[in-house]
């Protein structure tokens, strides 16, 4: 079976044969028959795509859960140095899924090599980390700071 994954819309497509199927990260063990037509709405302009060969349903579930966590960790990361959100449970959340170390890598790969906006306030963010006890979270924001200065 090979499948297509997206975490930024939390569904994996899977192709076994002629059969099409798919299933979402809320019900990953509900799998839906599809056909040609329905692509284009489950997927839509998604540019997270990652594709898959020679998978299991297990395989394409934890693949998916993956993708769908890391790219959540992103999304919280950036809310994080965003300051006009001062919620500290950001933090905690991002820790929460900064446990799988595998999920730290998107966050890195796409924060480290661009500038941060003038309005971030890496700063604040770390204050916060401090208030929710956020370890994991503290220590990437520590190791993405430390990286931006060489």
């Amino acid at each position: 079976m090979n499948a297509v994954i997206s975490g930024r819309v939390g569904v994996a497509l899977l192709l076994d044969g002629e059969r099409l199927s798919s299933f979402d990260i809320e019900e990953p063990d509900c799998t839906v028959p599809r056909n040609r037509h329905d692509l284009p709405f489950l997927l839509g302009e998604s540019s997270d795509l990652r594709y898959l060969e020679d998978i299991t349903h297990e395989q394409a579930r934890a693949a998916l859960e993956q993708e769908y966590n890391s790219t959540l960790a992103l999304d919280l990361a950036l809310i994080l140095l965003d300051p006009e959100y001062s919620d500290p449970e950001v933090a905690t959340e991002l820790d929460e899924l900064l446990t799988d170390f595998r999920v730290l890598e998107r966050p890195e790969k796409i924060m480290y090599p661009v500038p941060l906006p003038p309005s971030a306030d890496l700063k604040r963010a770390k204050q916060a980390c401090e208030i929710s006890i956020s370890l994991r979270v503290g220590a990437f924001l520590q190791r993405f700071q430390q990286n931006r200065r060489g």
